[in-house]
């Protein structure tokens, strides 16, 4: 991104035409190839752009704004609940971490409906034309969920100065979702696609969230808070919670930038997958092979479970020191506010910003789950 950059040397060169050459019987496929290759393209390159954002100039409430825009040029259904609305909502997860800051917390919620098919003629219906019915009840219903931080100081368990610097990248999995139900909009898949984003900044402040306060999330489960910097999983329970009430979804998946653990596990060639659900991980891994976003499946099951249990909540935000696996350990925390849902979990700390050795991937932000989930989604019914 050299937006903010004034010298015209420095500008990064654009490329201005492609020529493509093939035969004329495959014309037709070629040319639809390079549309709904656009369509992907420009929906990554804006997750991009966002992600490289400055935090002051993508706040959550820019980021609402940029939804609504995403909506209205798609003709999306968009609702956005301010803070006040999450805090009557119960939403404690999500308030909670936008204690310490100034600016309002967003939770965002786009939805996009199956194209209605034409039915065969009706009798009440004019001899002239066929009969629309709407069938978007009877499709399949996937929803994404993204953390939006849209920056992470780590609150009052304040991380080190180095490791606050790119930490406007913790919106990833906000932008990831929004953007990829941007493309699919376009591409018009045969699912129904609901998107939430909860966003919010992590900030210190004499209101911000204490290690040791409990939090009571939209579903009614409480958790201890021991460290204020395992902030994802909050706002991710509340927005998980929402979706499985509300939307009672077939398949949910959910995209956060959540541990430094799955980072150092995967480094920055696989986003780490958690889930139990042997379908939807075979057509998510489906779906990397096709899209080029690369999973790798970690492990769950009930001994790590016990590491989130609190002597005073529900469960606890951080895992216990002795059983480690902190990637895991965020999953299952994460997993009690999914209730029986088909659930995965994409931890995408390694892969969403300053990925090295890929020609592809200037550094910054790599749009990294955007032509998954189109994948997933174009894919779903075959």
């Amino acid at each position: 991104m050299d937006d903010y950059i004034t010298e015209k040397s420095r500008k990064e060169n654009s490329l201005t035409q492609v020529v493509i050459v093939t035969d004329a019987q495959h014309k037709q496929q070629v040319q639809r190839g390079i549309d709904d290759g656009i369509i992907i393209g420009d929906a990554v390159n804006q997750a991009r752009h966002w992600v490289d954002m400055p935090p002051s100039d993508l706040t959550p409430q820019h980021v609402a704004e940029k939804a609504q825009e995403v909506a209205q040029r798609n003709n999306l259904k968009c609702t956005i609940f301010h803070e006040q609305e999450i805090i009557k909502m119960g939403m404690g997860g999500l308030a909670g971490v936008s204690r310490g800051s100034d600016i309002d917390c967003a939770l965002i919620i786009l939805e996009y409906k199956a194209p209605s098919s034409n039915a065969p003629y009706s009798a009440k219906a004019s001899s002239f034309a066929k009969a629309t019915v709407d069938t978007s009840a009877d499709r399949p219903t996937l929803c994404f969920v993204g953390k939006g931080i849209t920056f992470d100081s780590g609150g009052l368990s304040l991380k080190p100065a180095e490791s606050m610097e790119t930490m406007k990248e913790d919106m990833s999995g906000a932008a990831a979702v929004i953007c990829a139900i941007d493309a699919l909009a376009q591409l018009k898949p045969d699912v129904n696609i609901v998107v939430i984003a909860p966003t919010s900044e992590n900030l210190p402040s004499g209101h911000a969230t204490k290690p040791g306060d409990i939090v009571k999330f939209y579903n009614g489960k409480t958790a201890e808070i021991k460290n204020t910097d395992a902030e994802g999983r909050l706002i991710l329970a509340d927005a998980l919670s929402y979706a499985v009430k509300h939307y009672k979804p077939d398949a949910m998946v959910d995209l956060a930038t959540l541990t430094g653990a799955c980072a150092y596990a995967l480094g920055p060639v696989y986003s780490g997958l958690f889930s139990e659900h042997s379908e939807l991980i075979e057509k998510l891994h489906a779906a990397a092979d096709v899209s080029g976003d690369r999973l790798w499946q970690m492990p769950m099951g009930d001994d790590y479970k016990k590491a989130i249990t609190s002597t005073v909540a529900d469960i606890c935000n951080i895992g216990s020191k002795q059983i480690r696996a902190g990637g895991t350990t965020a999953a299952h925390f994460l997993q009690n506010f999914v209730d029986d849902t088909v659930w995965a979990h994409i931890d995408i700390a390694g892969t969403a910003f300053d990925v090295p050795n890929i020609s592809y991937f200037r550094p910054g932000g790599t749009g990294v789950g955007v032509r998954l989930l189109v994948a997933l989604a174009m894919n779903w019914n075959k």
